[in-house]
């Protein structure tokens, strides 16, 4: 995941700022159009990638057009 800053985010901080603190941090983050735009194509993608995988014959599997 992309942080505000354009780094990666590893989902292993290594300092969990207050909750006041985390608050302000989301807040930064949500007002960010490239950080929102970039966390969007990030869950495409996994859903994408989740889609594709599914197994034949699946509940809710879409059939491809030939």
């Amino acid at each position: 995941m992309i942080t505000a800053a354009g780094g990666v985010f590893s989902g292993m901080e290594q300092h969990t700022p207050p909750d006041s603190s985390r608050i302000e941090i989301l807040r930064q983050k949500i007002s960010d159009g490239e950080y929102i735009s970039e966390a969007i194509q990030r869950i495409a993608q996994i859903l994408s990638n989740e889609i594709s995988n599914i197994p034949k014959g699946t509940p809710g599997e879409r059939k491809r057009q030939q």
